[in-house]
């Protein structure tokens, strides 16, 4: 399972006639309009720390019997990933799949990557506090949810501490 959980896929397609970016069809990607509207700003500081982050990603991810999360990266942009967690025994999430889109914004890494909850039953359902049933992920450091000055993103932080540390966490510890 090692292999699968950070690989490529086509969110995106190349588009050969314009510059319009667009979507794979067979996909939902929440992002998709403030990706069209982005100036693509594509400074070297953000590609170098987006090619970082894939590489300590593709190797770093927890991967267990009961839960672990699964990354896909554009195959042609890097700030555009979809993620799975699966939820882990003993919680209330276990034995259930979290889907989240992720997009990191042109002003990355000074900014936070946003992050959207996917998988809410069509709106119906919040998870707990910090996931709402309108996919808003609710996380001081996201900068959605306000917290001491030291919990707010910075860019020394990484997008796997994100993951781990935080997002991963409200998944596995907060109640329904």
């Amino acid at each position: 399972m090692k292999l699968l959980q950070f690989s490529t896929y086509p969110i995106t397609i190349e588009n050969e006639t314009n510059d319009k970016i667009l979507f794979n069809k067979k996909l939902k990607y929440h992002y998709e309009d403030i990706v069209r509207d982005a100036l693509t700003i594509n400074s070297m500081q953000r590609i170098k720390r987006l090619a970082q982050e894939q590489i300590t990603i593709s190797t770093s991810l927890p991967l267990s019997f009961s839960s672990t999360i699964f990354v896909r990266s554009d195959e042609n942009r890097m700030d555009i990933m979809k993620i799975l967690i699966t939820g882990p025994d003993g919680t209330p999430y276990s034995n259930g799949c979290f889907i989240f889109d992720v997009y990191f914004p042109n002003e990355y890494p000074t900014t936070p990557p946003s992050i959207n909850l996917e998988t809410t039953g069509n709106h119906t359902v919040r998870f707990n506090p910090n996931l709402y049933n309108d996919g808003k992920v609710c996380l001081s450091i996201l900068n959605t949810w306000h917290g001491r000055p030291e919990e707010k993103w910075n860019a020394t932080l990484t997008f796997l501490q994100v993951v781990l540390n935080d997002f991963f966490f409200s998944i596995t510890e907060n109640e329904i």
